[in-house]
């Protein structure tokens, strides 16, 4: 979706994620090249719904967002994508949990780090929510209790305050939830307030 005008809203995970109802509809954050060609209702039409995908152009060359011929024949659409990386569950202490691009800054920013106890989890569909698939996806990292939401936008846009209690249910018994995000936006009237904090990467 394009959006231009100068005080033309962006849309917003919060924005979709509301407006998505029961089994009628679904949202997707794409950031692979795998997932594009099964996301459309041609590829389930037996559970045709209305789909709002989102897939940031800024991926476009990146050189982490790629798939490979075969992957892209044979692949299909992941609700949810684990660890990727050669981390070992039992050293991991935290967990981070994202969905769009900022995956790629955490990814970057641990590499460079050489950190191997932070595991970070990309949500790829927040409505419906993929509870049974993320709880297994977490189930390696019971042991661990500090869980991050992670989102480049402002608090009270994203997805954290329509799927917060999604990602609490899916959390192992005892661990805790905190959110890594900029603060609140302020939109009124033809006037926009940006009250933001600038914030470096980390995992």
């Amino acid at each position: 979706m394009k959006v231009k005008g100068r005080n033309t809203p962006l849309p917003s995970g919060t924005l979709f994620t509301a407006l998505c109802s029961a089994k009628y509809s679904s949202l997707r954050a794409i950031n692979t090249g795998t997932g594009l060609p099964y996301v459309t209702p041609s590829s389930d039409p037996q559970n045709a719904s209305p789909l709002v995908a989102i897939t940031p152009k800024s991926l476009l060359r990146h050189p982490l967002a790629v798939s490979s011929l075969d992957e892209l024949i044979n692949g299909s659409f992941q609700n949810v994508i684990g660890e990727l990386d050669n981390i070992d569950p039992k050293q991991v202490k935290r967990v981070v949990m994202c969905s769009g691009k900022v995956y790629y800054d955490l990814i970057e920013k641990r590499r460079e780090n050489n950190q191997t106890d932070v595991a970070i989890i990309r949500i790829e569909q927040l409505y419906p929510f993929p509870l049974e698939e993320m709880q297994q996806i977490l189930e390696p990292y019971a042991h661990v209790k500090d869980f991050v939401w992670c989102q480049e936008e402002p608090l009270n846009q994203g997805a954290w305050y329509c799927s917060k209690h999604n990602f609490e249910a899916s959390l192992p018994e005892d661990a805790k939830l905190t959110y890594a995000a900029d603060r609140l936006l302020l939109h009124g009237g033809g006037l926009s307030i940006v009250t933001r904090k600038t914030t470096k990467t980390t995992c």
